[in-house]
């Protein structure tokens, strides 16, 4: 089958177009299992699942680009994947992540998060970026320049189902998140959830105190904790405060077809 030409969502060139993965493949090996069933579940309503065979797909970026963004999947799975990172964190003491490749670590990250809000499959197709935002991300991804730790800012928050078990079976599509009470100051939040963690960017405004020594840094450090920070704690607030706005989307989740609960 013919691939479509049409213009590449990252270097902007019309070309045949790959079937993208929007999260990459192999963050969906937990999920799946070997048998390649998943269960998708409405997180707003329990009651709406069906069984997957495979992530969401999208022909949205050209040969050379696709295979850029194999290049950060490829340094992902060395960096995170391959050393069980999540499994170490458990407890009330913080679990120091060190030797991580900040460029490729990052722009792994932003490539997800790009990618998602381009998407216009069910789950996604709520979710945008700004349009500056959206803008120098992709020339970030497209040049291979993460740009320094307080630019788009990124934490981890580990997901657990028992004690260092993190929940690697459970993939969220995106969603954005806004603080209540300080609105202006503190602007929007970005959340991707996969690979055992759920992964915040500060897209724009302020991001909240509490992640201020937790974020990547340029050398490579990330601070992990089980616990939450106060933007996801107060995510169901600011939703029922600021409703789904355009830039928003309703999370569906994709877990092991085998489980019954979140």
């Amino acid at each position: 089958m013919a691939r479509p030409t049409s213009t590449c969502a990252i270097c902007l060139e019309d070309k045949p177009l790959c079937n993208s993965h929007i999260y990459p493949e192999f963050l969906y090996e937990t999920t799946l299992g070997p048998v390649r069933r998943g269960l998708k579940v409405d997180v707003f309503n329990l009651d709406r699942r069906a069984i997957v065979q495979d992530g969401v797909k999208q022909y949205l970026l050209c040969e050379d680009c696709e295979g850029l963004a194999n290049t950060y999947e490829t340094a992902f799975c060395t960096n995170w994947r391959d050393r069980d990172i999540p499994a170490r964190v458990w407890g009330y003491e913080p679990y120091v992540a060190r030797d991580l490749d900040y460029p490729s670590f990052k722009l792994f990250h932003l490539t997800n998060l790009y990618r998602a809000a381009k998407c216009t499959a069910n789950g996604f197709s709520g979710f945008s970026l700004p349009d500056e935002a959206d803008a120098r991300i992709r020339e970030m991804i497209h040049k291979k320049e993460p740009g320094p730790d307080d630019l788009y800012p990124l934490w981890a928050v580990v997901m657990h189902r028992a004690p260092g078990i993190p929940a690697t079976d459970l993939i969220a599509s995106p969603f954005s998140v806004v603080d209540p009470e300080g609105l202006d100051e503190a602007g929007e939040c970005y959340c991707l959830a996969y690979a055992g963690c759920a992964w915040c960017f500060q897209v724009s405004g302020k991001p909240p105190p509490e992640t201020e020594h937790i974020r990547l840094r340029q050398d490579g450090t990330l601070v992990l904790d089980w616990d939450l920070p106060a933007v996801l704690k107060y995510a169901h607030q600011a939703r029922t405060v600021a409703g789904l706005k355009p830039g928003q989307s309703r999370p569906v989740s994709f877990r092991k077809s085998g489980e019954t609960r979140l």
